[in-house]
C-alpha cells in the first residue's frame, strides 16, 4: 500500500496500475464488483492506511464545480492527487472510460483550488472491471 501511494505521487501510472491490479486479485471478490462505489470505497480504505500528518485524503468532497472521487493532499509538499473512478460497462473500453474520467476532472475543474495555490497537480482516471483496472494520467 505504501508503494501504491509512492507511485501515485511519482506519477508512475504503470506501477499504480500494477499495484492496484495486485490488490484487486488478492483482496476483492468478483461478487462485490458490480458498482463503481465498491472500487471507490476499497481504494479509499486502502489509501487511508498510508495517510499521516500533514497529509489528508478526501473522498467525494466538493471541489471546483463538482465532487471529485478521491483526493490525496500533501500541504507540506504542495502536491495533490485527484482521482476519478469509472466502472467499465458492456461495449466500453478501458481507454475510453479513463479518458472520460480525466475529461470530467477538467470539465468540473476539480483542481481549481489547488492551481490557485500553485500545487503540483496529478490527475488519474482509473477504470475498473471485475478484478482488473486500467490507469491513465493527465
Amino acid at each position: 500500500v505504501k508503494a501504491l501511494k509512492a507511485a501515485l505521487f511519482k506519477n508512475d501510472k504503470d506501477e499504480v496500475q500494477r499495484l492496484i491490479n495486485e490488490l484487486l486479485i488478492n483482496f476483492v471478490s468478483v461478487r462485490n464488483t458490480a458498482q463503481e462505489s465498491y472500487y471507490h470505497g476499497f481504494l479509499s480504505g486502502v489509501l487511508s492506511l498510508t495517510v499521516n500528518d500533514p497529509e489528508e485524503i478526501k473522498s467525494d468532497m466538493e471541489s471546483g464545480k463538482g465532487f471529485s472521487d478521491l483526493r490525496l493532499i500533501s500541504d507540506l509538499k504542495k502536491n495533490v492527487i485527484i482521482i476519478e473512478f469509472k466502472k467499465l460497462e458492456k461495449g466500453e473500453s478501458f481507454e475510453d472510460i479513463c479518458a472520460e474520467a480525466l475529461q470530467q476532472i477538467e470539465e468540473k475543474q476539480y483542481a481549481y483550488p489547488y492551481a490557485q495555490k500553485n500545487y503540483r497537480i496529478l490527475k488519474y482516471g482509473i477504470g475498473f472491471y471485475g478484478k482488473e483496472c486500467w490507469v491513465e494520467v493527465a
